[in-house]
């Protein structure tokens, strides 16, 4: 439900504006040869040329597109909101440099958003070891450049499935009345998930979220789960901790039931559990 009213939001936002954001941790500039590289891997024929190194101006399929290199921060990213993702944030505060995709004119019959795909698999090819996050500007999202968030970008350009690749990673009050009281449902209510997860659908996953530590920080987890009882679960680790450097996503870790925090399963044909996400993500 939570995914299906972010993308009823996401649809109905002003595109009139389009254009993609690349946060690096270091310059780097796109030099003419490699964007014709670029565009030809993506068989896309184009009128090119060079105003200045790192300006390039691109004519493809009738829409006016630039490729431009900044060797600075991307000046309204220095203070992220609170609620998004923690490694979002991170790399919105410490980024060096960013590369620019904008689409400035559209072809007659068409609209700037009809360049999406465009600008969205040029984007993806321009990704590499420097790129720390995508930010589609015309819907407002970001997402790390991860291999899943790249591979979505250059099959289907700018699709919105592309930003929920991944599991944010958003800070939370841990004295917040509601969120410990989400845990104790989801602690004392697990009994349902082991009553059920044996009639499981093969086709259905099932998660729990559960809480881990560094010994300083806590992080709450999900995990798709492959085997549980009343006093523990086992699963594989289904999102990249921020600051575990002991776990990794796809790991596969127990953990005692009292230590869960939240998790979901299908029930009679009904979504069940979900009770700290509720309170998170609203």
């Amino acid at each position: 439900m939570f995914r299906a009213i972010l993308n009823w939001f996401r649809n109905r936002r002003s595109r009139s504006f389009q254009a993609v954001v690349l946060l690096l941790d270091a310059p780097r500039v796109v030099t003419l040869d490699h964007a014709r590289s670029v565009l030809a891997g993506l068989d896309l024929a184009a009128t090119m040329d060079e105003k200045e190194v790192g300006d390039l101006h691109c004519e493809i399929n009738g829409f006016s597109i630039t490729i431009r290199s900044f060797p600075m921060p991307y000046r309204t990213l220095k203070k992220p909101p609170n609620d998004i993702d923690l490694r979002l944030a991170d790399a919105m505060r410490t980024h060096k440099a960013f590369l620019s995709i904008d689409v400035h004119e559209s072809p007659e019959g068409q609209t700037l958003e009809d360049a999406r795909d465009i600008l969205g698999r040029i984007a993806a090819s321009l990704v590499d070891a420097s790129t720390l996050v995508i930010w589609d500007v015309g819907s407002g999202f970001l997402a790390p450049a991860t291999p899943d968030v790249v591979e979505i970008l250059l099959k289907e350009g700018l699709n919105s499935e592309a930003f929920e690749t991944f599991s944010p990673v958003v800070m939370v009050n841990p004295r917040d009345r509601k969120m410990k009281a989400a845990i104790r449902e989801a602690v004392t209510r697990w009994p349902e998930f082991v009553q059920a997860f044996p009639n499981r659908a093969a086709d259905e996953p099932c998660l729990a979220k559960v809480c881990l530590s560094n010994g300083k920080d806590k992080e709450h987890i999900w995990l798709e789960v492959q085997d549980c009882g009343l006093d523990f679960v086992t699963g594989v680790v289904a999102n990249r901790p921020y600051d575990l450097p002991n776990i990794k996503e796809n790991d596969v870790i127990t953990h005692p039931a009292s230590g869960i925090s939240d998790w979901m399963i299908i029930i009679d044909g009904e979504l069940v559990g979900g009770f700290l996400e509720r309170i998170l993500h609203g």
